[in-house]
């Protein structure tokens, strides 16, 4: 799967970029995928990267190990999986991991799924970064002129805010003066032609020179210093207005109404403590590597459904890491280890009876 992947998106579009050296771009290589290509010794990737980074084309930001969704889970772990991700990015890329603090607005943080809190906002300012991106919807009443400078109120942390108008089908895309489009880079890949695509937003705009493209380092250097505070809502990348309203700013993660979502949420709070109530057990190791993998944030994004659809599949991988936590913890008495064996049974069934009774 990876290899696939690789081939398709993340290797053409760093050969992309070292061909177009007129692009400039802000990058986030989360953790869980770099130890990934470690293990596949796609170093050429890294060097390509890392070239990219020396000749001032890339910028990279921090961001959370295990792409979890940040605003649902403990402020110990949200910090812990930012430190995880430093340490093994570090490792992988070098000095040019952290070039971007050198820059007149630091290095940046780029947020799973665009998903703020005010929390999660304190924890990043407290782990050293110096800006996050947000979704337009976190903002007060959506309203944004991108060529001012925002700041969240209370980390006064700088705004890079994505604009929701590549979310709209219009053909004409560019209303301001500054167009920020902050998206997943795994989907940027106009496979038949082999250039950016940016999922059809800003389709094939690599050759037309009207457009300049800026690292968000380049870009906050151009619009005003003059600081505009606001107090943000808790929000992501796919919320609307009716999720704000209805008080559900993480539909696709988090909503009360999915059945799905709550039983996950709730056997991975009890998995997580029974990890860190067994310090000592000789396999505790294994059990938090196994319970890091299953807090990726994909498992309940395709509980929801609503976009690429409910698989069934994918929600069962996450789960098996969760119980794979359980399983591999050696100090856990019978008892235990049967109920959350028994548990996990049951949302492995009422995840594939949705999926069969939909049919």
């Amino acid at each position: 799967m990876l290899r696939a992947e690789y081939n398709r998106t993340y290797f053409p579009l760093v050969k992309i970029l070292e061909q177009n050296p007129n692009i400039h771009m802000t990058v986030n290589i989360t953790g869980s995928l770099t130890q990934q290509l470690l293990d596949d010794e796609k170093t050429e990737f890294f060097d390509l990267l890392k070239m990219l980074v020396d000749r001032n084309q890339v910028e990279l930001t921090g961001s959370a190990m295990f792409h979890p969704l940040l605003p649902l889970i403990p402020e110990n772990e949200i910090l812990r999986q930012i430190q995880l991700n430093e340490e093994l990015n570090q490792k992988a890329l070098g000095d040019s991991w952290k070039k971007a603090q050198a820059s007149p607005f630091g290095r940046g943080f780029y947020l799973p799924e665009l998903a703020y809190s005010d929390t999660v906002a304190r924890v990043i300012r407290q782990a050293g970064f110096q800006w996050i991106t947000v979704d337009q919807s976190s903002m007060p009443e959506n309203n944004v002129d991108w060529s001012k400078r925002y700041q969240e109120k209370n980390t006064e942390l700088p705004l890079l805010i994505h604009n929701r108008i590549f979310h709209s089908t219009s053909e004409d895309r560019f209303m301001d003066t500054y167009n920020v489009l902050i998206s997943d880079g795994e989907n940027q890949i106009d496979e038949q032609n082999m250039e950016i695509d940016w999922n059809t937003y800003l389709y094939h705009t690599i050759h037309d020179h009207s457009i300049i493209y800026l690292t968000a380092n380049e870009y906050f250097s151009q619009i005003p210093e003059d600081k505009i505070s606001v107090a943000l809502h808790q929000s992501s990348w796919q919320t609307s207005d009716e999720d704000l309203n209805a008080n559900t700013p993480f539909p696709l993660w988090d909503m009360p109404s999915n059945a799905i979502h709550q039983l996950l949420w709730s056997f991975l709070r009890d998995v997580r403590a029974a990890v860190i109530q067994n310090p000592h057990d000789l396999q505790a190791y294994r059990a938090q590597c196994e319970l890091d993998r299953g807090l990726s944030s994909c498992t309940w994004w395709w509980a929801d459904g609503r976009i690429l659809g409910y698989n069934p599949t994918n929600i069962c991988r996450g789960l098996e890491s969760m119980i794979s936590a359980v399983r591999a913890l050696e100090t856990l008495q019978k008892k235990e280890r049967l109920v959350f064996e028994k548990r996990y049974s049951q949302i492995v069934f009422e995840v594939w009876a949705r999926h069969w009774n939909s049919q």
